[in-house]
């Protein structure tokens, strides 16, 4: 870095809003934008989804 310091990540947080001349968070949830991902790894292909879905061929390539 150009710093030359190492940041190590300790956790996630929610996204910050300000509030006045405050900050607070958004929400309680730290991953509320969590997403599934989906990769193939024939040909590269990638899907994203909201809930774990149970694929067993890619819809790019049918592998």
């Amino acid at each position: 870095t150009k710093d030359k310091v190492i940041h190590t990540s300790i956790g996630f947080t929610p996204s910050l809003i300000r509030y006045g001349n405050r900050w607070r968070t958004a929400s309680n949830d730290p991953l509320q934008y969590r997403r599934w991902l989906q990769i193939c790894k024939v040909c590269g292909f990638t899907m994203t989804s909201d809930n774990q879905q149970d694929i067993d061929e890619c819809s790019n390539c049918g592998q």
